[in-house]
């Protein structure tokens, strides 16, 4: 929701104000200590669209974390991928804590990923 990322200083009230105005979900990325936006979507199914879309661009992963802030049936879809396409990867579906719930809002919902080091390097 972008209303709470704008009360806490991530994103411009105009592109909140938009964004809740239409119904809109936005996808950001975190790389490093930046939200970047990437995208927006007008329900829960392209976003677990874009998630399956995501994992599509690894290889080999070791692990994946699904985090919500409710338990939702767009999981299910998401499941039967990981399963299909990463089967040795760990697969971890927690609830969101009640700080991302306050940062991002009362419907987050995120992935997380760790790709195998296939180099023999230790991470």
């Amino acid at each position: 929701s972008l209303s709470y990322l704008f009360s806490n200083g991530f994103a411009d009230y105009p592109q909140a104000l938009v964004t809740e105005m239409l119904g809109l979900t936005s996808i950001y990325s975190l790389e490093g200590s930046q939200l970047n936006p990437l995208e927006k979507v007008k329900s829960y199914q392209p976003l677990v669209e874009f998630f399956q879309e995501f994992l599509d661009e690894f290889d080999t992963l070791e692990m994946i974390g699904f985090i919500q802030s409710m338990n939702s049936p767009e999981k299910k879809p998401l499941n039967s991928f990981v399963k299909d396409n990463f089967p040795y990867a760990i697969f971890r579906q927690d609830i969101a804590s009640p700080f991302m719930s306050v940062l991002f809002g009362p419907r987050v919902m995120g992935i997380f990923v760790v790709e195998n080091d296939t180099s023999g390097a230790i991470a």
